[in-house]
């Protein structure tokens, strides 16, 4: 596995396990009616993916996908 690949998977598998962690607690503070920790998780759970994705872009160019 070349470096582009490996850092391609890492990111990838970051992004999952994010969403996997983060999105279940987004939902049990809307279960609470916690408003405002919902739009925080939110907002942070956007940014994390966000920066996630700008590296997902640019080893998928590097690698010609």
């Amino acid at each position: 596995m070349s470096y582009d690949e490996e850092e391609l998977f890492v990111e990838t598998t970051a992004q999952k396990w994010t969403r996997k962690i983060v999105e279940p607690r987004i939902a049990q503070e809307l279960q609470y009616g916690n408003i405002d920790e919902v739009d925080r998780l939110k907002e942070l759970l956007d940014e994390a993916l966000e920066d996630s994705g700008e590296y997902i872009n640019h080893y998928k160019r590097r690698l010609g996908k």
